[in-house]
This record gives C-alpha cells, sequence and structure tokens, in this order.
C-alpha cells in the first residue's frame, strides 16, 4: 500500500479517488496494528486531497473524519476526537437521509463520553442516537435501533439507573424476537442473559430465572449437545449458569440452584478459583438443607481447589479462604466431629492473623473464635472454650461499640452477636455443674439483647427465649424450681409471640410447654401441669394434623 501511494503521487494525472482510497486502507491496517501516529498521518493527508477548494468536504469522504476522530479516541485524545465527529455530524446534516449516519456518529460521542467518566452525558447522547435511528427507520426498525437500545440499556445500567435500562433491553428483546434471524441467537442471548443479571440486581427473582434460561435455552439450541467450541462460550454458560443458581436461591428453590451451579461447575475447567467459589457454594446449599456429609465434601474439594489456585497467579483472597475453612468447621461440628472442626477453625484463624493486626478485627475473626470455643466446649475442653469464647466476645464489643451503661448503641444483630457468646460462656459453665457462674453469663446474654437501638425483631425474641430456658435450665438443676418455673414463664410468652396464631402452634411452643409442666409437676402444682398437659395434646394434635398421633406422643 505505502509502495503504492509513492506511485500514486508520482505519477501526473493520477486519479485522487483511488489515492484516497489507498491511503485509508492502509491507515485502517496501521490502526489495527496499533500504528497509530502513522493512521493519523495518512487520513490527514487524505483529508487534504478531498478538500474542495472551499475547504469543504465530499459527502462520500465524510467517513474520513470519524476514522480521523477514532484513531484520537484510541490515543485518548478526547477533546479532538469531539471535535471531529461533531464536525462529522455537521458534514452529515447537510446531506439529506442522513440520520442513521448522525446517530452513528452521536453513539461514538457517547462512547466516548463514557471512558472520560461523564456518564450522564453518556446516556443522553445514546439517548439521541436511539431517537435518531427510530426517526430514519420509523416504518421498519432494523439493527440499528436494536442496537441502540442496548447501548442505552448499558448506558443506564453503568449509570445505576437498572429500571430504566431493563425497559430498553426488554424492547431490545422484542424487536430481535421478531426479526430474528440466521446468525442472531448469539445477540439475542446475550441480551436475555443481561436482562436477567438486572432483575437479579433488582430482587425480581422470578422474571430473573425466566430471562437467563431463555439465553440458556437459545444458546444451547445453537450449539446442541456439543461441548462449548472455545473458551469463551464455556464462560458464557458458566456466567449463566452461576447466575440462575444465584436466581433459584433468591426464589427459593435450592435444588434447581443447586442443579445450575453444579452444571456450572462443570463449564469452569482449569480455572480453580471459579471452581472453588462455586463447590463452596454448594456446600451452603448442602447444609441449607441439612444434607451435612454433602456439605462437607462440596468445602473440602472447594478448598482443595483454592489451594490448587494459590500456587497460580489467580489465587484465592486470603479472608476467602478462611471463610471456607470456618464453614467447612461449622459442618464438622454440626456432625460432632468436634476434632476436625478444631482444626478447620484453628487453619482459619491462622490465615487471618498472618493477614496483620487487622484480619483478627473483623466480625467473621469473632465467629470463628466463637465456634472454635463451642467445639471445645463440645469437646470437654473448658479451659480451651472459655479463652476461645472471651476473645470472641472482646472483638465483637469493641467492633460494635457496645458498652454496658449505655442502651440503645447497637443494631438487633449485633446485640445478637453479642448475646450469643454470653450465652456460649454460660454453657461452658453449666456443663462443668457450675450453676451460678454459668447464670451470671445467661444474665449478661438476656441484658445485652435490651441495649439495641432496633424494634423488637423476632430474631432477638427468638434469642431472648433461649436464654430464659438455659437460665430455667440451670435453676432447676441447682434445686430452685420456683426460679426455674418463672424462666419457663418468660420463655413460653417470648415464644408464643413467634407463633403465627394460636391454631398454629410450633415444635418450640410444644417444647417450652413441657419444660413448664415439668416444673409445675415438680413443684407439685399437679392441677396447672394437668392443665398444661391438655394444652400440649392440644397443640400436637394440630401440629400433627391428627389426634391419635397426638395421643402417641404424648403417652412416650
Amino acid at each position: 500500500y505505502e509502495e503504492s501511494i509513492v506511485t500514486q503521487r508520482h505519477i501526473p494525472g493520477a486519479d485522487p479517488v483511488s489515492l484516497v482510497k489507498t491511503m485509508k486502507d492502509v491507515a485502517t491496517l496501521c490502526f489495527k496494528t496499533g500504528e497509530l501516529n502513522k493512521a493519523e498521518s495518512y487520513l490527514i493527508d487524505a483529508l487534504k486531497v478531498e478538500r474542495g477548494a472551499d475547504g469543504s468536504i465530499p459527502a462520500d469522504s465524510i467517513g474520513l473524519l470519524e476514522d480521523l476522530a477514532d484513531v484520537y479516541r484510541a490515543k485518548v485524545e478526547a477533546n479532538r476526537a469531539e471535535k471531529l465527529y461533531i464536525h462529522a455530524i455537521k458534514c452529515y446534516k447537510a446531506q439529506p437521509g442522513s440520520d442513521h449516519a448522525i446517530a452513528g456518529v452521536v453513539t461514538k460521542l457517547a462512547g466516548l463520553a463514557g471512558v472520560i467518566g461523564h456518564l450522564d452525558k453518556a446516556q443522553r447522547r445514546f439517548e439521541m442516537a436511539l431517537e435518531l435511528h427510530r426517526k430514519a427507520s420509523a416504518d421498519a426498525p432494523g439493527k440499528e435501533v436494536i442496537d441502540a437500545l442496548n447501548n442505552l440499556g448499558y448506558a443506564r445500567a453503568v449509570n445505576g439507573n437498572d429500571l430504566d435500562a431493563i425497559e430498553a433491553y426488554e424492547e431490545s428483546v422484542v424487536l430481535q424476537t421478531e426479526l430474528l434471524e440466521a446468525g442472531g441467537e448469539e445477540a439475542l442471548a446475550n441480551t436475555f442473559s443481561t436482562l436477567g443479571v438486572l432483575h437479579l440486581k433488582t430482587g425480581d427473582a422470578a422474571v430473573a430465572r425466566d430471562s437467563l434460561e431463555s439465553a440458556l435455552f437459545i444458546k444451547k439450541g445453537m450449539n446442541g449437545d456439543v461441548e462449548p467450541a472455545s473458551s469463551q462460550d464455556a464462560g458464557f454458560y458458566s456466567f449463566l449458569l452461576t447466575n440462575l443458581g444465584e436466581a433459584c436461591v433468591l426464589g427459593e428453590d435450592l435444588l434447581a440452584a443447586e442443579q445450575y451451579y453444579g452444571e456450572a461447575l462443570s463449564y469452569v475447567g482449569s480455572n480453580p478459583k471459579k471452581a472453588a467459589f462455586l463447590l463452596a457454594t454448594l456446600g451452603d446449599l448442602a447444609s441449607e438443607r441439612s444434607d451435612y456429609e454433602a456439605a462437607k465434601d462440596s468445602f473440602t474439594h472447594a478448598i482443595e481447589a483454592a489451594e490448587v489456585a494459590n500456587n497460580t497467579k489467580t489465587g484465592i483472597p486470603a479472608f476467602d479462604l478462611s471463610e471456607m475453612l470456618t464453614r467447612l468447621g461449622n459442618v464438622c461440628s454440626i456432625l460432632r466431629d468436634y476434632a476436625a472442626a478444631i482444626e478447620k477453625y484453628d487453619l482459619s484463624l491462622k490465615i487471618r492473623q498472618k493477614a496483620g493486626p487487622g484480619g483478627m478485627q473483623t466480625k467473621e475473626a469473632a465467629g470463628t473464635l466463637h465456634s472454635l470455643g463451642v467445639a471445645h466446649g463440645k469437646r470437654g475442653s473448658p479451659s480451651a472454650a472459655r479463652a476461645n469464647l472471651d476473645r470472641a466476645l472482646e472483638i465483637k464489643r469493641r467492633l460494635y461499640k457496645d458498652d454496658e451503661g449505655m442502651d440503645g448503641t447497637m443494631t438487633a444483630e449485633e446485640c445478637i452477636s453479642i448475646s450469643e457468646t454470653y450465652k456460649a460462656l454460660g454453657d461452658v459453665e453449666a456443663e462443668r455443674r457450675e450453676y451460678k457462674s454459668a447464670e451470671i453469663q445467661y444474665e449478661k446474654a438476656v441484658t445485652v439483647l435490651e441495649r439495641t437501638s432496633d424494634e423488637l425483631t423476632p430474631a432477638l425474641i427468638a434469642a431472648a427465649a433461649s436464654i430464659k430456658t438455659e437460665l430455667g435450665n440451670v435453676a432447676g438443676n441447682r434445686g430452685d424450681i420456683h426460679l426455674a418455673q418463672d424462666n419457663y414463664c418468660d420463655a413460653l410468652e417470648l415464644i408464643k409471640e413467634l407463633c403465627p396464631s394460636p391454631s398454629t402452634p410450633t415444635p418450640e411452643l410444644i417444647e417450652a410447654l413441657n419444660k413448664l409442666r415439668n416444673a409445675y409437676a415438680v413443684n407439685g402444682e399437679n392441677t396447672r401441669a394437668l392443665e398444661l398437659y391438655e394444652e400440649i395434646v392440644d397443640a400436637q394434635r394440630l401440629l400433627a394434623g391428627d389426634t391419635d398421633v397426638a395421643m402417641e406422643k404424648m403417652n412416650e
């Protein structure tokens, strides 16, 4: 091409149209290879040849202005690019029927504004481009309008206007479906996928799932049973299936979520980082449905994948690995493998300690210390239990700014978190039959719940009921039946508040009634005990839906 330009310049009377075309072609190649200065030079020379005596540019050469502006945009010379784009628009306006061309340049201006961070301006320009394309194709909107809608949807989403973005993408989906041609399935699948993600952000689980499943259906229809031909395709499947899993979790369809996350796992290939996070999510879902063996297996494989990832350039962040170990420890603890649980908790905490002083001053670290203390207590090591629970309590109180002399300074969640650790300390003392010490910790657990700035929540009521029950237990164990009875009464009243209605009892209500009934019986208040027997039978009948079953349970 360069040799051709030199030759044409030396031929007297050479065709300028051919020379300009050659300059444009070589500029395009230079642009593709990143030789932006050379591309700029050839385009400037081409414009010099094309300009008339009055400095005007022929209609068929306005594209040279756009190309030169594209070069300046690539060189991050935004002001020069913008001036040339605007100049190109003025030239197009002088040509009838140039609405599509003008809209194309306005789209480039919008993209330029987005690149330099002027997001509101970018959105306004994309809206202007859409209106121009609509005007140019009012009778038969086509690909230009679809692309403009997608551009506008993207700009709105980046600007945080998710509902408006959804509106643009939904119109795009309708047009794409109406005008679907061979090869258009890919774009339609991508638009459905984007719509699904936006609906996820807005919390509309059902519509998100519908959109994402539409994208998956189209994609699988394109590829059939053939495995993805490229890593890009496999990545799209993984992304799509992961978001489908999230939509199902949001919609509380946990079995479908597991299915989609499991399928996503098959597409991550040799990416151990993605595999680790998907396996950890599968572990959480298995825990949610109480399949703790499956959860243990998933978390174990997640940690193995994380260790592989940490030997590559894309390692797992330390705190994420720490959390995976804690969750595995929780599952081991539920399965009563306390030795394994303690091992996992210790490893989790070591990772946090290596991260520096701040690594331990988090609610996650406090939670792991709490769980470690509980596991030591269950394993019969009260001193280790107290030591870890005390550390957890210290961190929580510092984080949540707990001041025993001030009420209304913490959220309900923070109060419950601190209360749980006081209760766990009480459990350790109760296990050692140090009932007075246990009572002191339980009383602290109750008191801290009263220091919230939030309204009374079901979680707060449930926490208070649980502690009142333990206070009743320790009072009974040390022979103070009257105090036990008082605490069981308090617990029962709290649990009743959690029942949807008197005709819909819960297992927790029946357990509370039984506790109080036993206290009345031991205390010699047989009439009241018998009344509670009848109340328990009624509650069991309602819960089981069968009087015979209720009586059988009562006899047992």
